[in-house]
């Protein structure tokens, strides 16, 4: 699998998203090329449910 990056409508979210990433990758540079996606993968896995548990929050509470 290749790491994709997480789409943001908010400027302020993508910019603190891609700093965020770019910190990651460059924290496992040491690491070989696969162990480097594993983790970036793993790490936006997270992300991305978050965000998703996030809108259903925001759903529920908004339709009640």
């Amino acid at each position: 699998m290749k790491f994709n990056e997480i789409k943001f409508a908010d400027n302020n979210a993508a910019r603190i998203y891609k700093d965020y990433i770019s910190r990651i990758q460059n924290a496992t540079k040491i690491l070989n090329a696969k162990n480097q996606q594993e983790i970036l993968m793993e790490i936006n896995s997270h992300i991305f449910e978050s965000l998703q548990n996030n809108e259903t929050s925001n759903n529920e509470v908004e339709n009640s």
